[in-house]
């Protein structure tokens, strides 16, 4: 049994100054339900198990330019 699951995770990070701002993708084999997702800010979504690598990269770039932009813009 892990010490955390990837909700508390994500919020342990996020309460952490330095890592607060860096944007967090859950990849999770059970079923998490909408309530029980973490409201931080860095959270940017999930993505279900089996999965296929080609929909992670797309993700991942996805997110890694909105916050380049997002750093380099900020509002």
């Amino acid at each position: 049994m892990p010490i955390l699951n990837g909700c508390e995770f994500i919020e342990k990070i996020s309460a952490q100054k330095n890592l607060k701002d860096i944007p967090v993708i859950m990849i999770s084999g059970s079923d998490i339900e909408e309530r029980k997702l973490p409201k931080t800010t860095n959270f940017k979504g999930i993505i279900q198990k089996p999965f296929k690598i080609n929909t992670v990269l797309d993700v991942i770039k996805h997110h890694a330019i909105n916050h380049c932009d997002s750093s380099l813009y900020p509002a």
